[in-house]
């Protein structure tokens, strides 16, 4: 039985520093997805027109 709880607490270990390994790389995955929407946010978006006909644009008078 003594065997059977060393065992046990072993595999609690490992688990654990598995969690911990997996916790570190999700805040990873995290900041860098955070980063990339922080990038994206910065860039001012124009309006592109299929063709430059004025009278496909949009009017507040239309």
């Amino acid at each position: 039985m003594p065997n059977d709880n060393a065992e046990l607490l072993a595999e609690i270990k490992r688990l654990r520093e598995e969690l911990n390994q997996m916790r570190e790389i999700v805040n990873m995955l995290l900041s860098v997805v955070m980063d990339e929407s922080e990038e994206e946010d910065e860039y001012e978006y124009e309006p592109v027109f299929l063709n430059d006909d004025p009278r496909g644009r949009f009017d507040l008078y239309n």
